[in-house]
């Protein structure tokens, strides 16, 4: 009697934390299920275009894609329970990819701007400001967009600095000074070695990109100026699938609540306060 009364209450245990075990399991499947985007360019996985020639938020260590973009993709994948699929190509054909359905979002830290608003929508994620650089050994001082009048600048194809040039020649032209000389390069690198080998008098790029470069090349460049404060950059989705950018946006929060985002943003040195959320 006692050994089946015992049998009894060991099955009753074991039912009811399988009940618990499998309640627990299907909520969490449930939670994770609820961030499927509906529409996918691969089914199972989070498809995104990424221009990888910008650390400290995409670049290439070898073969493998590294950087800060890279890597908060994958955790807004695993909230979504997909996985991730990368394209890289060049940034020009970023937005037209996106738009053609050749993939699902844009993940290269791109800039928000009028212009891009109109073709795409935006979750941003960080704000960033912008640096004028020059060679260590230049003598001149540059501490506004104005004071390079006359000088020529490396900037990005495609890139928000191009954009800033083009605003910054149009107060020149009214004020009848020499515009700034445009030199529009396919990478944020090639603007770098520009500046170095003596094509361009400066070049401009983001204040993470060039806290980047300084870690590695602390003799060959320095900070003339700051500048576009209120910049922010985001992960761009198709205006038709609105579905995406909530989905998108869930996942970037839940993230920034549970510390991974600000981890991953410790990780590549980019200061909490550039963080969009918080």
């Amino acid at each position: 009697m006692v050994k089946s009364f015992r049998s009894i209450f060991c099955l009753t245990i074991a039912v009811a934390l399988s009940i618990v075990f499998l309640v627990g399991c299907s909520s969490k499947s449930t939670s994770t299920s609820a961030l499927v985007p509906k529409k996918l360019v691969n089914s199972g996985y989070l498809t995104y275009g990424t221009a990888a020639t910008f650390p400290p938020f995409e670049y290439m260590d070898g073969k493998n894609y590294k950087g800060f973009d890279i890597d908060m993709a994958k955790e807004i994948a695993k909230e979504m329970n997909l996985k991730v699929k990368t394209q890289s190509m060049d940034f020009n054909g970023l937005i037209p990819a996106l738009t053609g359905n050749r993939i699902d979002i844009i993940n290269s830290a791109m800039y928000e701007n009028a212009t891009r608003k109109k073709q795409v929508d935006f979750i941003p994620y960080l704000k960033i400001s912008n640096d004028i650089v020059t060679k260590k050994t230049t003598k001149e001082k540059f501490k506004s967009l104005a004071a390079l009048s006359g000088k020529t600048v490396a900037v990005t194809q495609g890139a928000i600095e191009a954009v800033y040039v083009n605003q910054e020649n149009i107060k020149l032209k009214k004020a009848g000074k020499a515009v700034i000389k445009e030199l529009s390069l396919p990478k944020a690198s090639d603007t770098y070695v520009a500046v170095k080998n003596g094509r361009a008098d400066a070049f401009l790029d983001s204040s993470p990109g060039v806290a980047y470069l300084m870690k590695k090349e602390p003799n060959t460049y320095k900070i003339q100026a700051s500048f576009g404060e209120k910049t922010t950059i985001g992960i761009a989705v198709n205006k038709n699938n609105k579905d995406m950018k909530v989905k998108i946006t869930k996942a970037i929060k839940k993230l920034n609540k549970s510390g991974k985002f600000n981890k991953l943003m410790a990780k590549y040195d980019l200061p909490k306060e550039l963080n969009y959320y918080k």
